[in-house]
């Protein structure tokens, strides 16, 4: 049973606050003084400390400083009134998990408690510059069950069990629409909290419901500008080029030379010839083709969506609509040229490094997305139009690793 002491002043305040905890399942105790406290600190295990700020002598602060070294597994929450934005500043600095504002309902104390005891393990703090896309993957990825505020210009919550995305709300919206809402806002703020009993609107997969939203929200951003398609022709921009040695930056025929399709043109795979691997493993190579154009189709702004193997520069299977053999042989050798050790060991210090991970090209008409697979040995790679975002772009290109990686020899 996790043990809770509750420190104050008031008699009757810390007697009442000590009920609650044991109705909630808690075992409690109580201290009147720092220096109470600090005693009960020395002789037996506390999991929380609940705190008065203002107290005779030594204050909530004073404890909170002292029970870091007196006992540092103790999790610790304040309480205060009167709590300035210094004091909040140092309580939160010295480890308080929460600082609650008196008044506060029975419910605010029985979350503060259960937070404390999820921050147990693990780090808390600040952090600024990440995407909420960022943040919904490394919950998702770390299998987290917890509730996660949204402030900012699109408030809401979004709720995990298990790592996947359950339930969500954006003002009065709920599930599909309202994670949809959240992910259009461009900046905001976040703050985790313990997981709370919430109706299941969202059952899809994380990886297909973020997809999904971020296409949709590509879609309507191309629906308020409209951008007219770039005249290309594919099937000769290739006839009277030279070819290029691997790990050669002489001019290629860039992408731009070929004919974009129109959005609603179907991308489909490539023959298995030229610059496209036909080896033993043709179960392999279609499944890895079906995995490529199931991204293409969802994607949507795809043009071409491929694996290629870093050593050889070979595509070992691709998804396109272009049918110019000699492009897919400077798509794999480009890729392969990009990823390969010898290129990134001239950019990077450390000279123990087996390859480079991702890498992103943009053109005056195409993106480019190049990441390597957890082996290093192939690479999945894909090209759109500028119509698409970089996080939708990235997401596809990730979604791709878990399915492809088991296929490639």
């Amino acid at each position: 049973m996790n043990h809770v002491l509750i420190v104050d002043d008031d008699e009757a305040l810390r007697e009442t606050l000590a009920r609650a905890a044991t109705r909630w399942g808690f075992e409690a105790s109580v201290a009147d003084s720092t220096a109470a406290a600090l005693d009960v600190l020395r002789n037996r295990q506390v999991d929380v400390l609940v705190t008065d700020l203002r107290m005779d002598g030594p204050d909530g602060i004073d404890l909170i400083r002292s029970a870091v070294d007196t006992s540092p597994k103790t999790q610790t929450v304040l309480m205060s009134a009167y709590a300035t934005a210094r004091e909040q500043q140092l309580a939160t600095g010295y480890g308080a998990v929460r600082v609650l504002c008196k008044p506060f309902t029975p419910e605010d104390l029985q979350k503060a408690i259960r937070e404390a005891l999820d921050s147990r393990k693990g780090y808390r703090g600040m952090v600024h510059g990440l995407s909420l896309i960022d943040m919904l993957q490394m919950f998702h990825l770390s299998r987290r069950t917890m509730s996660l505020v949204i402030g900012g210009e699109r408030p809401g919550e979004v709720h995990f069990v298990d790592g996947n995305l359950v339930h969500a709300t954006c003002g009065e919206l709920t599930g599909l629409d309202a994670f949809k809402a959240l992910l259009s806002g461009e900046s905001g703020s976040i703050a985790t909290s313990s997981p709370i009993d919430v109706p299941t609107t969202i059952t899809c997969s994380f990886d297909a419901l973020l997809m999904d939203a971020l296409r949709e929200l590509d879609e309507e951003q191309r629906r308020e500008v409209s951008i007219a398609p770039v005249a290309l022709d594919f099937d000769s921009a290739f006839t009277s080029q030279p070819p290029v040695p691997r790990i050669s930056f002489a001019p290629v025929p860039s992408f731009e030379s070929l004919r974009a399709p129109t959005l609603n043109e179907p991308v489909t795979s490539a023959k298995k010839s030229g610059g496209v691997q036909a080896s033993a493993g043709d179960h392999n190579t279609r499944a890895m083709e079906q995995v490529c154009e199931k991204i293409s189709a969802q994607v949507g702004c795809a043009l071409a969506c491929g694996v290629v193997d870093i050593r050889s520069g070979i595509l070992l299977a691709v998804a396109s609509s272009v049918s110019s053999l000699e492009f897919y042989e400077y798509l794999g050798d480009a890729c392969a040229s990009l990823l390969a050790n010898s290129f990134a060991s001239r950019l990077d210090t450390e000279k123990e490094m087996d390859g480079v991970q991702e890498i992103y090209i943009t053109t005056p008409h195409h993106l480019y997305f190049m990441k390597s697979l957890e082996s290093l040995k192939a690479a999945v790679v894909m090209i759109t139009t500028k119509q698409i975002s970089l996080a939708m772009g990235w997401a596809s290109v990730r979604s791709l690793i878990s399915e492809i990686e088991p296929l490639v020899p």
